[in-house]
């Protein structure tokens, strides 16, 4: 096995709305887990294979915790996302006005 960093030196968080049913929660957190791999420096991540008892392969998995939370309300966002403005903070988000529609319906109502 190499030699891997502390896996407790970084946490990739997602924080998800409470009220929303699990297939918009699913496809939120794919959206936001792919946006956030792509600001990220090659540096800033760490993956490894699993191998399982049957010695099957289980490529790229995060060193690094991937914890999600739940939060109740919007309101809850907005300060989240101002504390990772202030802080210095890469993320990435989703807002409700990016639920119908494709990418391109969507940049469009944003306009």
């Amino acid at each position: 096995m190499a030699s891997l960093p502390d896996e407790n030196q970084k946490r990739f968080v997602a924080i998800l709305n409470k009220k929303m049913d699990l297939g918009r929660t699913l496809n939120v957190l794919g959206h936001i887990s792919v946006g956030l791999s792509d600001l990220l420096e090659q540096s800033d991540a760490e993956f490894v294979d699993y191998y399982d008892k049957d010695k099957h392969q289980h490529p790229n998995i995060s060193h690094y915790p991937f914890i999600v939370l739940k939060a109740p309300n919007s309101n809850k966002f907005r300060t989240v996302r101002e504390q990772a403005l202030e802080l210095g903070i890469q993320f990435t988000d989703f807002t409700h006005t990016m639920i119908e529609g494709g990418s391109s319906v969507q940049q469009k109502t944003n306009q």
